[in-house]
């Protein structure tokens, strides 16, 4: 009798700090599909959190690799009773965790790749990578290149888009509200940042209404809100409480300012599209997805009067900011939609386990 496929969705705080939204459509589109899903999260993570459907598992986390991975692998006894088939590492810090826990297991293994910290990874694990059960599911093309160049034959590599939910109409304000950026990045007050607040303090200069709200990837804020007041934009400013929905968070915003080139893929870039909002950002050649003039408006260096030039743009042209909107979402409805990334995940299990599960496909072929 053929069984039905079973994954593990492997997750950490940190991961779920920033995609949590993707982690709930992931898991509840899989099981919409029919693939069950186990959801493999921290201890500390609440109820609200996580889908209610599908099974949990939880694992204590550490903040040493060596010891967060022996607890990971430690769930092989509680994942061979729910007989898991395949397992998926949502995040590159649970990677060497995953494949430990897989090699107990006897069973593949699905590492996402959504920055470029993770291709640095992939080599330093390619001797605990069995390639024939391991495949790397990379955030954009460029990340799913990067890790080609360095994955041994004939692991499966596999460019899979991540999704967002298309909104049925914008979500921009109207032009004559008070200007509201949301600026998003890691909270580390690097050069990039500091540029940007200068230009913000500029622009806040002659549009004392201006509203800014700081949504950071780090879990200690407080270092950010130092930077801000040390450089004169605190009036102007609050920060995002951690867990927010991002979409809610986007809703009152007329556009999403990207100060620094990270090379991490996040969904809340893409869920700017998605609704409409104009992005703003730093060119960066990891990610593929900020295409000057379609789907963001780009600068290559950063400087003062760049940022000053978007900004004025956002406030003082409603024609372009709508035309912008309207690019974006056409794009996101053609590379990004969230229906997509879970037909590819499943599409991926099915390269990696073969034939021997049941899977929607498998059944609409049969009936």
């Amino acid at each position: 009798m053929v069984g039905l496929m079973h994954a593990a969705l492997i997750a950490d705080t940190a991961w779920l700090t920033d995609e949590l939204a993707m982690f709930k459509f992931l898991g509840v589109g899989l099981m919409g599909e029919q693939v069950r899903v186990a959801q493999v999260v921290p201890a500390c993570t609440t109820d609200q959190q996580i889908s209610a459907f599908g099974d949990r598992v939880t694992w204590h986390e550490s903040r040493f690799d060596l010891v967060r991975s022996h607890r990971l692998a430690g769930l092989a006894g509680e994942l061979d009773e729910l007989r898991i088939n395949v397992l998926h590492a949502l995040d590159g810090r649970l990677w060497a965790g995953a494949l430990r826990l897989a090699e107990r297991l006897g069973m593949p293994a699905v590492l996402n790749v959504a920055c470029i910290q993770d291709v640095t990874r992939a080599i330093k694990l390619r001797r605990n990578i069995a390639a024939c059960r391991t495949a790397f599911a990379a955030a954009t093309e460029p990340l799913a290149q990067a890790i080609r160049k360095h994955a041994a034959d004939p692991t499966l590599i596999r460019h899979l888009p991540p999704g967002a939910h298309m909104p049925a109409e914008s979500v921009c304000p109207k032009s004559n509200d008070a200007l509201c950026l949301v600026i998003t990045g890691n909270g580390i007050c690097d050069t990039q940042y500091q540029t940007l607040f200068e230009a913000l303090r500029l622009f806040i200069e002659d549009h004392r209404d201006t509203l800014l709200f700081f949504d950071s990837q780090g879990g200690d804020q407080h270092p950010l809100w130092q930077a801000i007041r040390r450089h004169g934009v605190l009036d102007n400013s609050s920060m995002i409480p951690t867990y927010i929905n991002h979409r809610e968070m986007l809703s009152g915003a007329h556009a999403l300012v990207q100060p620094q080139t990270l090379g991490r893929a996040r969904s809340v870039t893409l869920q700017a599209m998605a609704c409409g909002l104009p992005v703003l950002a730093r060119q960066d050649q990891w990610l593929d997805y900020l295409i000057d003039d379609q789907t963001a408006w780009t600068t290559e260096h950063g400087d003062v009067e760049d940022w000053l030039r978007l900004f004025r743009r956002i406030r003082d042209d409603p024609i372009a900011v709508q035309k912008m909107g309207l690019t974006a979402r056409q794009w996101i409805s053609q590379h990004h939609l969230a229906a997509a990334q879970v037909e590819h995940t499943i599409e991926l299990y099915r390269q990696l386990t073969g034939e021997s599960y049941r899977f929607p496909q498998a059944q609409e072929h049969n009936a």
